[in-house]
């Protein structure tokens, strides 16, 4: 045997040697690996180390996380969607019950709402209420879910998500603003113009300092318009200047009173 082929048989063995030696010899020992590469930034190896944590201790009771952390580097830090829906669903599919499950169907349902996918969203949201009907954060799932059938449209399923959270003494206060809202904005999609402007006015009796007041005042000064009540929408339209963050929309939707008004008077 020529020395070439020894030297490589000899360069081979010291490379599983080295490899061996490199791999964790615990859970602990290797998960502090992973989130020291991930405090580094170098998520190709962050990943790596991580995906030989799930694979070499299939029942560590902390493996649920470990592919939760997968899918969120995939997300994140990779920027690659369609692996990080894969390993969000593995998530889910391995562990259903776990609390890495319903944290992995909120970061899916939100990816799919940014790709438009509201069904698939929705299914995530109603899954996390089926499975986990106690959740701590069961209002504010209530509320995401609301928000999803609204945008989709469905102004009745919206509210019958939204009704609840507005009557329970249990829900947060900044939920139930936002629940306040989104029930006057179900209402005013709808062109039911007397809903809207009874839910926008109940929002701001009683959160008068949200940070939603200046949409709702500019939303109750249109429904107001349609409802034929024009002094009353560019009085609440005024007053949206103050809140609102851009004026302009704001002058337009006043001088779009007024210009109604001239027209009304001349008919």
């Amino acid at each position: 045997m020529t020395m070439r082929p020894i030297f490589l048989i000899v360069c081979c063995c010291l490379l599983v040697v080295f490899s061996a030696c490199q791999r964790p010899k615990s859970f602990d020992q290797g998960l502090a690996a992973a989130e020291s590469k991930m405090g580094m930034g170098d998520a190709p190896a962050a990943l790596r180390a991580y995906q030989y944590l799930a694979q070499r201790y299939p029942e560590d009771p902390r493996r649920p996380a470990v592919l939760l952390r997968i899918a969120d580097i995939y997300s994140t830090m990779l920027r690659d969607q369609g692996k990080a829906l894969e390993s969000y669903g593995r998530v889910i599919e391995e562990y259903p019950l776990s609390e890495a499950s319903m944290l992995a169907h909120e970061r899916r349902a939100e990816r799919l709402l940014r790709q438009g996918d509201l069904d698939g969203a929705i299914q995530d949201y109603e899954a996390i209420l089926k499975f986990s009907p106690d959740h701590p954060g069961r209002h504010r799932y209530h509320l995401l879910l609301g928000s999803t059938h609204l945008s989709r449209g469905s102004y009745g399923q919206a509210r019958e998500e939204l009704a609840p959270l507005i009557e329970d003494a249990t829900t947060p206060p900044h939920v139930r603003e936002q629940a306040l809202f989104a029930m006057a904005e179900s209402f005013f999609l709808q062109g039911r113009h007397q809903m809207a402007v009874d839910g926008y006015r109940l929002l701001l009796q009683q959160y008068p300092n949200s940070e939603l007041a200046g949409e709702a005042k500019l939303h109750l000064a249109t429904a107001l318009e349609e409802m034929g009540r024009l002094g009353s929408a560019k009085r609440v339209a005024a007053q949206a200047r103050e809140e609102y963050d851009n004026e302009t929309i704001v002058d337009s939707k006043i001088e779009g009173i007024d210009k109604r008004g001239r027209k009304d008077v001349y008919k």
